[in-house]
């Protein structure tokens, strides 16, 4: 190759040498870009992934008050399976959420309602179910009546 000045021969076209490259502002506008992108990209993000862990606390009051309509076609009675000799998990299938159940007084009860309290674990940190703010508590009881709580009109859908 020949050096001719500025620019030089390299297959058969001319390169200006020293101008390729991007610019200080080009690189701060595509950062810009990017991080415009993350700001509404995460929450949204975050949001979705809690919507579909509610499944997990719709699953496992569904299993939770199967096991108590077992207990009662067996003892005529329902009976906290939880802190009884049954010894069922007061944990969701995947850990989301914490389950408890609530009794009516007295020795042969009828009635009961199930709940699932969003977990708030420390080693989820952001992940942790009890960010999402539209669905804390799910409660079932054994009626079938379904409820939610902070919000009633999307949590079981």
């Amino acid at each position: 190759m020949k050096w001719q000045g500025d620019w030089h021969r390299f297959s058969g076209s001319r390169i200006q040498v020293g101008k390729g490259g991007f610019t200080l502002v080009e690189l701060l506008v595509a950062l810009m870009i990017v991080g415009l992108l993350v700001v509404v990209a995460v929450p949204s993000y975050w949001q979705m992934v809690h919507k579909s862990r509610r499944g997990d606390a719709m699953t496992s009051l569904g299993n939770l008050a199967n096991a108590m309509e077992r207990g009662m076609y067996t003892n005529n009675c329902y009976s906290n399976i939880i802190t009884g000799t049954q010894n069922y998990s007061n944990m969701s299938v995947d850990t989301y959420y914490q389950l408890s159940i609530t009794l009516p007084a007295g020795t042969c009860p009828t009635t009961y309602t199930l709940t699932a309290t969003a977990n708030s674990n420390a080693v989820l940190g952001y992940t942790s179910q009890s960010k999402d703010s539209d669905c804390q508590t799910f409660t079932l009881s054994n009626t079938g009546v379904k409820t939610s709580a902070p919000s009633t009109t999307e949590c079981w859908n």
